[in-house]
């Protein structure tokens, strides 16, 4: 999460897609939007996609996350969600 900060910063990027496979999800993306904030990056976006139980999306919206994607979400709808939010 740090390097993925740091990163964003350096970059000087509009939003951050973080693909996560591991089922580390709770763990790893509030961590992110911890690490922009402290950097001054409250306001670029953090979205992802992966194996994310329904459940689960919710509690990483209420720590930041602006959108979760599930497999079989099409390519389509996250350009209008990215066209939209960025």
């Amino acid at each position: 999460p740090e390097m993925i900060a740091r990163t964003a910063n350096d970059e000087d990027v509009d939003a951050v897609g973080v693909s996560i496979m591991s089922g580390a999800h709770l763990t790893l993306l509030p961590r992110i939007v911890e690490q922009m904030s402290e950097q001054g990056l409250s306001d670029v976006p953090v979205f992802c996609g992966g194996v994310i139980p329904e459940k689960d999306i919710q509690p990483l919206k209420d720590r930041g996350v602006k959108a979760v994607y599930t497999p079989g979400t099409s390519i389509e709808d996250i350009c209008n969600w990215l066209k939209a939010n960025v």
